[in-house]
């Protein structure tokens, strides 16, 4: 099946690409940059857990859950990680020279 550690690695890079696609999904969003990342991170956590079901002889079950229980909380970083890039490159935050 597989080795724990490829399974570790696999969880890691995971976890890089779901930030990285909350950020996306809330500079897209904008002005609803909030309600996308929760609906982006519920989504995550419930095709998981579905996914565990229909596919359990083919990962560990911890493997599966672990994604499920990171996908709300890593959304919410790439939702803060959006927040403070904006925050950094707002033009009205700019210094008067």
């Amino acid at each position: 099946m597989f080795d724990k550690r490829e399974l570790i690695i696999s969880l890691i890079y995971h976890s890089v690409f779901a930030m990285a696609g909350a950020f996306v999904t809330a500079m897209l969003a904008k002005e609803q940059a909030r309600k996308a990342v929760f609906i982006l991170g519920s989504k995550e956590a419930i095709m998981w857990l579905v996914g565990m079901v229909v596919l359990w002889d083919h990962s560990p079950p911890w493997f599966n859950i672990t994604k499920a229980i990171l996908g709300p909380p890593l959304a919410w970083f790439g939702g803060k990680l959006y927040q403070f890039y904006k925050k950094k490159h707002d033009p009205a935050n700019a210094p008067v020279v």
